[in-house]
């Protein structure tokens, strides 16, 4: 069986390294970074990403939104989940098929996460 590789988007180092430990639980290989360039660098370069998992609110220029309609136009097969604990976007406002997640989540929650997506891109 292969092992799916995320990659985490989160700038809060105690909420990425939950993330990191919630995913790896989950199954899967973890890349992470603190800003949305990086993420983009990773991406270009580090291949067999099949999910991505960003926060909205993040440093320099390029927030979390922004940086997964680039994803989804640039790999549109890749799945973009959203998350923030601090603004709810509207449906409108996500890249198509991107889910939404409010922060915080639980363990259970992010167990339920990682076995839809494991179903998904099965």
């Amino acid at each position: 069986m292969t092992i799916t590789k995320v990659l985490i988007v989160e700038d809060e180092m105690l909420i990425r390294m939950a993330l990191v430990a919630d995913f790896q639980d989950g199954g899967y290989e973890v890349v992470q970074t603190g800003t949305a360039y990086d993420a983009l660098h990773i991406l270009r370069t580090t291949p067999g990403i099949k999910v991505v998992f960003t926060d909205i609110n993040m440093p320099g220029d390029m927030d979390g939104l922004t940086l997964a309609h680039y994803i989804r136009q640039h790999w549109p097969h890749m799945v973009i989940i959203i998350s923030s604990g601090k603004l709810l976007p509207s449906v409108a406002a996500l890249p198509i098929g991107a889910r939404f997640l409010a922060k915080p989540a639980t363990q259970a929650t992010m167990a339920v996460l990682c076995n839809d997506i494991k179903k998904e891109l099965s």
